[in-house]
């Protein structure tokens, strides 16, 4: 069966209050658009497959293991699978989550 195509709005309101919307997922990938508060922290944990986390608004502080980086509005990072990643919202920000299931593709339901 052939996969259709998905226009998803990014946008939202600002992010002044955590939310977590997946915008689509199938056995391979998933979207997640996260709104976080300032001061808002996600601990440490790891994703069932590889990830990449694009900033489209405010400045988060990321941890991948124990090297820290800052993201920023249009800042993207590649986190390889199963690697501990936590982060830490400097200031308001939205981000968009891709999850990639290369190696077991019912995981990524998991998230």
């Amino acid at each position: 069966m052939a996969k259709s195509t998905v226009l998803v709005d990014v946008a939202e309101s600002s992010p002044t209050a955590f939310s977590k919307s997946v915008l689509h997922a199938d056995s391979s990938i998933k979207l997640v658009r996260l709104q976080l508060p300032a001061g808002k922290q996600i601990p440490a944990h790891h994703a069932p497959g590889d990830l990449t986390v694009l900033c489209l608004e405010g400045e988060v502080r990321f941890e991948v293991g124990q090297e820290p980086y800052t993201l920023t509005a249009g800042k993207l990072i590649y986190v390889p699978d199963k690697r501990t990643h936590a982060l830490t919202a400097v200031t308001d920000a939205r981000l968009l989550v891709t999850i990639i299931a290369e190696r077991d593709a019912a995981a990524v339901d998991s998230v």
